[in-house]
C-alpha cells in the first residue's frame, strides 16, 4: 500500500513538473520552417537542406546593453579538427571545423552537445518584427514560424540556413544566447548569460538525443523518488 501510494505521488510530482515546465513561455527559443518537433530530443527538427531558422524573443524590449548570439555547434560531438563540409548562415559559407572553435561556449550548461565545435553569429532585434508569441515545444505537425503581427506582444528574427554542404551523417544543433554586465552593489561587474532552454532549441538533420536533457530528467525523477522514500521512511 505504501508502495502505491510513494508511486502515485511521484507520479503527481513529475506531472506537476511538467506542467510548471510548459506553463510560461520562455524568454527565448528557437523555431525552424520547415521543421517538426521531435519529442525525444526535444528540439525543433528541419531536416531540409535549407530552411529558416528563426529566435524568439518573449518581450517587446531586449535586454538593455546585451549582445545576442546564434549558435551552430557540430553533432554529433566532434573533438577533433577534421573536413566534415561546409554550411552557410545568413549567407557566411563556415567551414567545418576549420572555421569553427572547440569547446563549451562562455556561460553555456554542459549538455549533450558541448564541447564540440562550435561557432557563434552576433545579431540584433528588429523591433518591427513581432508576433503573438507560442510555445514551440506545443506546436504540433509541421512548423511554418511566427506570423508578423503589428499588434504582436514578442519579436523574432529569421535567418537563412543551408546545411546542404554537411558531410553524411552530420548536423546542426543551434541554441540562442544572450550576454550582459551585471553590476552588482560592490561595484563588481558579472557577465550574466541568459539561453533557450534545451527543450526549445532546434535542430538540422537527423535527431539525435540530447544526453544532457535525458540526464536531467533522470535525476529529477531519482531526487524526486528519494524525497518520497524519506518521507515514508
Amino acid at each position: 500500500m505504501a508502495a502505491a501510494r510513494q508511486t502515485g505521488l511521484l507520479v503527481g510530482v513529475l506531472a506537476l513538473m511538467s506542467v510548471q515546465a510548459t506553463k510560461a513561455i520562455p524568454y527565448l527559443q528557437l523555431d525552424a520552417s520547415p521543421g517538426t518537433y521531435n519529442n525525444s530530443s526535444q528540439t525543433t527538427i528541419s531536416s531540409a537542406s535549407d530552411f529558416t531558422l528563426y529566435a524568439l524573443l518573449n518581450g517587446l524590449t531586449p535586454q538593455a546593453g546585451a549582445t545576442y548570439y546564434i549558435l551552430a555547434a557540430v553533432e554529433p560531438a566532434q573533438s577533433t579538427p577534421a573536413n566534415l563540409g561546409s554550411f552557410v548562415f545568413n549567407g557566411t559559407t563556415v567551414h567545418v571545423t576549420s572555421d569553427m572553435t572547440y569547446g563549451t561556449p562562455s556561460g553555456m550548461p554542459p549538455h549533450g552537445v558541448y564541447p564540440t565545435y562550435y561557432s557563434m553569429f552576433a545579431f540584433t532585434w528588429n523591433l518591427a518584427n513581432t508576433f503573438d508569441n507560442y510555445d514551440v515545444s506545443l506546436v504540433s505537425g509541421n512548423h511554418s514560424g511566427p506570423t508578423y503581427d503589428a499588434s504582436g506582444k514578442s519579436l523574432y528574427m529569421a535567418f537563412d540556413v543551408d546545411a546542404s554542404g554537411l558531410s553524411a551523417g552530420e548536423a546542426l544543433w543551434f541554441d540562442v544566447v544572450e550576454y550582459y554586465d551585471k553590476t552588482n552593489r560592490n561595484g563588481s561587474v558579472t557577465l550574466v548569460e541568459n539561453n533557450e532552454p534545451f527543450s526549445h532549441a532546434a535542430q538540422s538533420g537527423n535527431s539525435v538525443p540530447d544526453g544532457g536533457m535525458t540526464v536531467m530528467l533522470l535525476g529529477a525523477a531519482l531526487a524526486g523518488l528519494g524525497l518520497l522514500k524519506h518521507r515514508f521512511a
